[in-house]
């Protein structure tokens, strides 16, 4: 298991949106580059949620 933390900021005051770096050992595992594509799965568990994260191609 890889475990990492990441910041979360603003794309501009104006927007709704958030950002976040992926971590290079994330990168990594994942053989990610510029331009590539993620699918997000994100579920709750007990409580907790737990996103998991996949190159799509």
């Amino acid at each position: 298991m890889i475990e990492s933390e990441s910041n979360v900021t603003t794309t501009n005051p104006r927007s709704k949106s958030l950002r976040t770096t992926i971590p290079p050992e994330i990168r990594k595992a994942l053989k990610l580059e510029a331009g590539s594509k993620l699918r997000w799965y994100v579920d709750i568990e007990n409580d907790k949620i737990v996103v998991s994260v996949e190159k799509s191609e």
